[in-house]
C-alpha cells in the first residue's frame, strides 16, 4: 500500500537536512513516483549566483527517496548519474521521480528537475539528454521519422551523418517530449525502412534487417541478411 502524502511528509520530517536546511517540500506521492520542490534562496546558490550542484542533487535524491519508499520498505540509493543541462535559477526548482524498473532487491528511478518556467535543468537517465528532439539533429540530415508504442509515446528517427570520414546512418529512439532513450550507429549501408512489430523495431538496410527493442538496444541474434 502506498503511503499517503501526509504519511510521507511525516516520515521524511526526520530528514532534517533535506526538509529543514534545504527547505524541500513533498508535493505529491503516487504509486510509482513523487514530486518535490525546493526554494532557491541565497543559501542555495553558488558563487556564480545559480543553484549549487549539491543542492540540486539533494532535491533529486530526496525525490527519489520519497518515491522509492512510498511502499513502506526502507530503500536507499546505490548510485546516481546526473546531467546538468542549464543553471538552476528562479525562485523554486521542481523535481519529479518516476519508476523505470522495480525488481526484488533493486529499483531504477528517473528524476527530472525543472525551474519555474518549466525548463529542464537536470535529467537523470542512461542516454543522451536534451530539451527537444530537434537538438539531436544539429549536425545530421533527418531522413525519416515514425511513432511507436501502445499509444505512440515513442518515436524513432533515421538520420544521416555526412560530416565524418564516411557516411553513417544513425537510429535514435525517443520518449516523446522527454528524452533520447537510445542512439545507434548503423554504419555505411543505407537504411531505407523501419517497421514496428511485436514490440520490436526492425530496421532494414541494404545488407541486413536489424532488430532493436523499444529503447534502441540491438538483438544481434535476430539479424537477418537481405542480400545473397
Amino acid at each position: 500500500m502506498t503511503r499517503t502524502l501526509e504519511e510521507s511528509r511525516a516520515f521524511f520530517a526526520a530528514d532534517r537536512f533535506a526538509m529543514e536546511a534545504c527547505g524541500i517540500t513533498i508535493d505529491e506521492v503516487t504509486e510509482d513516483g513523487a514530486r518535490c520542490s525546493m526554494p532557491l534562496t541565497p543559501m542555495h546558490l553558488n558563487a556564480g549566483g545559480v543553484a549549487q550542484g549539491g543542492a540540486v542533487y539533494t532535491l533529486c535524491d530526496t525525490t527519489f527517496a520519497v518515491a522509492a519508499n512510498a511502499g513502506g520498505i526502507l530503500t536507499v540509493s546505490q548510485c546516481a548519474d546526473m546531467h546538468y543541462l542549464r543553471p538552476g535559477a528562479g525562485e523554486r526548482l521542481y523535481a519529479e521521480a518516476s519508476c523505470v524498473s522495480a525488481g526484488r532487491s533493486t529499483c531504477l528511478y528517473r528524476v527530472n528537475v525543472t525551474d519555474g518556467e518549466d525548463r529542464l535543468v537536470v535529467k537523470d537517465h542512461t542516454g543522451a539528454h536534451m530539451d527537444e528532439e530537434a537538438d539531436a539533429f544539429d549536425t545530421l540530415i533527418l531522413l525519416d521519422v515514425g511513432f511507436y508504442g501502445k499509444n505512440g509515446e515513442y518515436m524513432w528517427t533515421l538520420a544521416l551523418d555526412v560530416f565524418g570520414t564516411a557516411a553513417n546512418t544513425i537510429l535514435n529512439t525517443f520518449e516523446v517530449g522527454k528524452m533520447n532513450t537510445g542512439e545507434v550507429s548503423l554504419g555505411e549501408p543505407i537504411a531505407y525502412a523501419v517497421v514496428y512489430e511485436n514490440s520490436l523495431l526492425r530496421v532494414i538496410n541494404t545488407r541486413k534487417m536489424l532488430t532493436f527493442n523499444d529503447r534502441g538496444t540491438e538483438d544481434t541474434s535476430a539479424s537477418v541478411l537481405v542480400y545473397g
